[in-house]
């Protein structure tokens, strides 16, 4: 059960679900880190200004929706299981 709740955590970029090519996520995301059990976390980045960003989360397929600013600055929070 710990090893599976572990992997789960193990998150990449890649699995957030964000596909348009202009998107950038911030530098301290990347391939394989880990995120903090049971918490809202926030993640955030760049886009085309005033461009809807929908992330998708590997451990549970929720969609969370947010759109960027005038100058393409985005931010969302992500809650992550038990």
């Amino acid at each position: 059960m710990k090893n599976k709740i572990l992997s789960i955590l193990f998150l990449t970029v890649f699995s957030l679900g964000v596909f348009s090519q202009n998107t950038k996520f911030a530098s301290p995301f990347s391939s394989n880190m880990v995120l903090q059990r049971n918490a809202s976390v926030k993640i955030w980045g760049s886009e085309l200004p005033n461009t809807q960003i929908n992330i998708t989360t590997s451990w549970d397929n929720q969609i969370t929706t947010t759109t960027s600013d005038s100058a393409g600055k985005w931010s969302v929070f992500v809650n992550t299981p038990e």
